[in-house]
């Protein structure tokens, strides 16, 4: 086997393992995986059209949901040479990020914090709770806005060699069916519509960014594991 089938191996062995402890509920009923986030997804044009389409099937996400999205990814970061560090909690002493995952690519690197909220997700303005409409229930969420501008901030800091336009924070809800009503330009997507969008943008020829040199040096922002209690 080739060194990056053996390293792709071993990246779906450690996702399966690691998405029972790092895909949780809150108490405060937030969905998220690998993080304290909250949050959103793709677009329709209204939300009552929105609403219509979520079917009596509708339901919050699951691990599966997940890992398929994050085969789906890998598929791409091996077609077109970008890098993956995983999960994207990073740490140069003064910054922290708590992300999913950091995706370089060679033009910008993307942070990625993953959702599992299903149904219609509605944004109601900047500073209001979002709402959530599944199965004939709706509840309020909190705002991902907030924690997504922290999150871009972050991860800028700890790349101070990049331009602010090279790096930035995304939102993606992995559950299928999932609606997002009221976030255009918002940096929030399903994992269908992220997806397309980078594979669209692997279209660029311009290369100014080295992802294996640029995903070492964050790599090496991970925090050590925990050291194992000794008898």
């Amino acid at each position: 086997m080739t060194q990056n089938t053996i390293t792709l191996i071993v990246l779906a062995v450690l996702v399966v393992f690691s998405l029972p402890a790092l895909y949780r509920k809150k108490k405060n009923g937030d969905l998220t995986l690998w993080g304290n986030g909250r949050n959103i997804l793709g677009q329709l044009p209204s939300e009552e059209a929105a609403c219509a389409a979520v079917s009596s099937s509708a339901r919050n996400g699951s691990q599966k949901d997940i890992l398929q999205f994050v085969s789906s990814l890998m598929k791409l970061v091996r077609k077109n040479h970008w890098y993956i560090v995983m999960p994207g909690q990073l740490s140069d002493g003064k910054t922290k990020t708590n992300l999913s995952l950091v995706l370089i690519t060679q033009h910008r690197v993307i942070g990625l914090k993953c959702y599992g909220y299903g149904g219609a997700l509605t944004n109601n303005g900047k500073a209001a709770d979002w709402t959530q409409k599944l199965d004939k229930t709706t509840k309020a969420i909190h705002s991902l806005l907030p924690d997504q501008t922290a999150q871009q901030a972050a991860l800028a800091s700890l790349l101070p060699q990049l331009n602010a336009s090279q790096v930035e924070v995304f939102s993606v809800f992995t559950t299928p069916g999932v609606q997002l009503i009221n976030c255009s330009g918002l940096n929030c997507f399903t994992s269908v519509s992220l997806l397309e969008k980078l594979q669209s943008s692997s279209a660029d020829c311009t290369s100014p960014l080295q992802p294996k040199e640029l995903g070492a040096a964050l790599e090496a922002m991970k925090p050590d594991p925990p050291a194992k209690n000794r008898q």
